[in-house]
C-alpha cells in the first residue's frame, strides 16, 4: 500500500510533486492576473483556460501603452518564449481569454525560475494569498490524500478539485479559497517546525 501512495504523491512530471508543479504554474499565471480558470491535467500536460482579473486592468493597459504591448511585456518578462510558446493570439482581445499549455520541460523550467525568484523575494514566497501558494495548497492536499489530480477550477472565492482515488473512482471536492489559505498556513508551520527539529 505504501508503494502505491508513493507513486501517487509524485506527478507524472519527473520527480516534481503536485504542490511544486502547481506552484510553478501559479507563478506563471500571477503576472497575467488570472482570476477564474480551469486547469486540466492530461498525463504530463497541464492546460490552463481562464480570464484576467478585471476589465478595469484591461482598460488601464490599453490607456497606458496599448493592450497588446502591455501584455507582451508581461509575456516576455516571464520568458514564455523560452518555453516554446508564442504569446497567444487571444491576448490581443479585450476580453483576455487565455489558453496556456505546460509540458514537462516547461514545468521543470518554471520550477527552477521560481526557486531563483523565491530566494530573492522571501516575503512573496511566504504570502499565502498569492495564486501560486493557493495552487500549492491544492497540490499538497491532493498528494496527502493519495489521489490523482484531474482538474482544478477556480471561480471567485471557490475552488473545485476533481480527482481519481487509488481505487479508480472519480470525485470532486469544493473549497473556499480562505480554507485553502488556512491550510497553506498550517503546512507552512509544519515545514518550519520540521526544519527546526532537524537543526
Amino acid at each position: 500500500m505504501n508503494q502505491g501512495v508513493k507513486v501517487l504523491e509524485k506527478d507524472t512530471i519527473g520527480t516534481i510533486p503536485y504542490d511544486q508543479t502547481l506552484r510553478a504554474i501559479g507563478q506563471a499565471l500571477e503576472p497575467l492576473e488570472i482570476q477564474d480558470f480551469d486547469l486540466e491535467i492530461n498525463a504530463s500536460d497541464y492546460v490552463v483556460r481562464g480570464q484576467t482579473k478585471t476589465q478595469e486592468s484591461t482598460k488601464e493597459a490599453i490607456k497606458k501603452r496599448g493592450l497588446k504591448n502591455a501584455l507582451k511585456d508581461v509575456w516576455d518578462r516571464f520568458e514564455a518564449k523560452s518555453l516554446g510558446q508564442e504569446m497567444p493570439h487571444q491576448l490581443s482581445s479585450p476580453f483576455l481569454v487565455l489558453e496556456l499549455h505546460f509540458g514537462p520541460e516547461d514545468i521543470d523550467r518554471l520550477e527552477r525560475q521560481g526557486k531563483a525568484a523565491r530566494s530573492s523575494d522571501t516575503k512573496g514566497a511566504t504570502n499565502p494569498y498569492r495564486l501560486s501558494q493557493l495552487l500549492r495548497a491544492v497540490g499538497a492536499y491532493v498528494s496527502r490524500k493519495s489521489m490523482r489530480l484531474l482538474k482544478v477550477s477556480k471561480r471567485k472565492d471557490w475552488v473545485a478539485i476533481e480527482y481519481e482515488t487509488v481505487h479508480g473512482r472519480n470525485g470532486i471536492e469544493n473549497f473556499r479559497t480562505m480554507d485553502l489559505y488556512d491550510y497553506w498556513v498550517h503546512l507552512f508551520k509544519q515545514r518550519k517546525n520540521q526544519q527546526q527539529d532537524h537543526r
